[in-house]
């Protein structure tokens, strides 16, 4: 059998050995001077350029991977409009920190929320945008729990009603048993998730309108 042929030196006080397609570090430089006086081997040099090479061209990209990873702003799903309650001044602080925490509570974590006046030109406490986020007039903030929670799984039923919008309202089973009205479809969804409010639903809607709630029409 032809003996391996081995080729060993040193990089930064380690010593390296080299042979049939591996690399393997053996220790610490040894002082060895027979070793020392040999001429290197034109190939041995090659294979120590392109090491040389390779541990250059690592450097250069995890410095670059780091500045990416720092530059990099945090990630907010498509859509979302983040507004944390530190954005908020004064008592709404709080009032944020509340309704925040009602929508969290009946599913829409993934779902941004943002205070504003401008639902229905500020007629309207809350409303939902096709874009995937929640709006909410300051006072909802102190609405009672049960109002609060009913009223965030009311909007998130919306959200929920534009990721259907165009089959929702190609149904004829939409159009017959809820007059195709997205508030009274709402209103329903939320009833299905615990949250009942001043309009009342039948088992059969009910169970219609759970089928959005999973992106469903049926």
């Amino acid at each position: 059998m032809r003996a391996m042929r081995v080729l060993s030196f040193a990089i930064g006080g380690l010593l390296l050995v080299a042979g049939a397609g591996f690399v393997v570090l053996a220790g610490q430089q040894r002082g060895d001077d027979e070793a020392q006086r040999q001429p290197v081997p034109a190939a041995d040099r090659e294979l120590t350029h392109t090491l040389t090479g390779m541990r250059i061209t690592v450097a250069e990209l995890e410095a670059t991977v780091v500045a990416l990873v720092e530059a990099r702003p945090h990630d907010v799903p498509k859509g979302r409009r983040v507004q944390t309650a530190s954005s908020v001044q004064g008592a709404d602080a709080d009032g944020h920190a509340r309704v925040r925490a009602a929508l969290d509570l009946v599913g829409g974590e993934d779902v941004g929320l943002e205070q504003s006046s401008s639902c229905a030109g500020g007629t309207a406490a809350a409303c939902a945008n096709s874009n995937g986020y929640i709006k909410y007039r300051a006072d909802v903030a102190t609405w009672s729990e049960s109002r609060l929670n009913w009223a965030m799984a009311h909007e998130l039923a919306h959200i929920h009603q534009f990721r259907v919008w165009g089959t929702l309202n190609d149904s004829g089973a939409y159009q017959e048993m809820f007059g195709g009205d997205p508030e009274f479809l709402a209103n329903c969804m939320a009833v299905v998730r615990g949250y009942a409010g001043s309009v009342g639903c039948d088992a059969e809607q009910q169970a219609w309108a759970s089928g959005i709630w999973v992106g469903v029409v049926r």
